[in-house]
């Protein structure tokens, strides 16, 4: 058994105070490290987009109508009748398109007002 003025060596290694200087001196580097790289890569970043120009947007190809399909009512055989099918489609949304902003305005009207409509 041993006296209480012996030194433990049952101490867990993580707990040792060198083992715990050396594991925060290395955490302190790592940590500086990485703010190094991160600021590298931020100046590389806006090198690059300070020599390359700004990429137009990309234009999206509208809706893609297979050969043979029906809409509303017109079935897809050439190029006319796919231009004829997305005019009625374009049509239909320009009518749900005014037909929600009408809509805006009775919203925000008040219900004494919408008494008055009727």
């Amino acid at each position: 058994m041993p006296s209480s003025k012996e030194p433990r060596s049952e101490m867990s290694k993580k707990n040792k105070k060198s083992t715990q200087r050396a594991r925060h001196a290395n955490d302190l580097q790592r940590e500086k490290l990485e703010v190094v790289k991160k600021q590298l890569k931020v100046q590389k970043k806006e090198k690059k987009q300070a020599v390359s120009p700004a990429k137009p947007k990309k234009k999206l190809k509208g809706i893609r109508i297979r050969k043979g399909a029906r809409v509303k009512g017109i079935k897809i055989v050439d190029a006319a009748s796919k231009k004829k099918a997305l005019e009625a489609l374009a049509a239909e949304q320009e009518l749900r398109r005014m037909e929600v902003e009408s809509n805006a305005g009775w919203e925000e009207a008040a219900p004494s007002d919408l008494e008055d409509m009727e």
